[in-house]
């Protein structure tokens, strides 16, 4: 496994109880690591200019949770949500895993 490297600037999403997306860097990478600073558990997923994310689906991301990911293909943005208030992931483009 190579260690996780990343390589172009962070980008935040802001999410609350309404899915947001933000789009993933022009040079798509073959990983993003997503840092949850908030006390909220943030609903997350994959996919295109479209994609929304639910309460119901997508991958739990835990309150203080770091996790690096890899980014499906053809995805070109991430969408978060929250089931109750507001939360502000840090996620980075990057390398490995």
């Amino acid at each position: 496994m190579t260690p996780f490297s990343p390589s172009g600037d962070s980008v935040d999403l802001a999410v609350s109880t309404s899915s947001a997306r933000v789009a993933l860097p022009a040079a798509a990478p073959d990983s993003v690591r997503i840092t949850n600073p908030s006390s909220l558990t943030v609903n997350v997923r994959f996919g295109t200019g479209a994609v929304s994310a639910a309460t119901s689906t997508g991958m739990d991301l835990l309150p203080g949770a770091v996790e690096v990911f890899r980014v499906p293909i053809g995805a070109t943005h991430i969408a978060g949500i929250t089931a109750a208030g507001s939360a502000t992931l840090r996620i980075t483009p990057g390398q490995g895993a």
